[in-house]
């Protein structure tokens, strides 16, 4: 009997669109759009020796156009990308001294030490120390 026969259960819901920099900066975190600015940076603060930085609320981007030499403001912006996107996407708490770290890895990684670089297109071991030193640089604690 057809009828006495349970009716099977519903296909599962689709599986959410993959998280991009663009949808992670629509969340709560970050507004809609990412501002990006370039100003001559002073030596207090977040600015302190840094050629770019992220100024939140809201997360902003800022290039310091005193500090940026030819050429390195793809570098400046790809490295301040990735820790916007783990702030906005991952929402990593980059005030606290691991994630910042593990940030400074990452960002060091996709930016000033990619693979393909004039400097570092063979050898693994210079790219891996050139990580290590610019993630150690960037978390060292500076005088104010």
């Amino acid at each position: 009997f057809p009828f006495l026969l349970p009716s099977p259960p519903p296909p599962p819901p689709p599986p959410p669109p993959p998280m991009t920099p663009h949808s992670a900066l629509q969340n709560h975190r970050c507004g809609s759009e990412l501002a990006i600015s370039c100003r001559k940076c002073g030596v207090e603060g977040a600015e302190g020796c840094a050629r770019a930085y992220l100024e939140a609320p809201p997360v902003a981007l800022v290039l310091c156009a005193n500090r940026l030499e030819e050429g390195e403001a793809e570098d400046a912006l790809r490295h301040e990308l990735v820790h916007a996107y783990d702030i906005c996407a991952a929402k990593r708490d980059l005030t606290k001294c691991m994630p910042l770290a593990y940030s400074e890895v990452r960002a060091a990684r996709e930016s000033e030490c990619k693979k393909g670089t004039i400097s570092y297109p063979f050898c693994e071991w210079f790219r891996e120390s050139c990580i290590r030193r610019t993630a150690a640089n960037a978390t060292r604690v500076r005088p104010r």
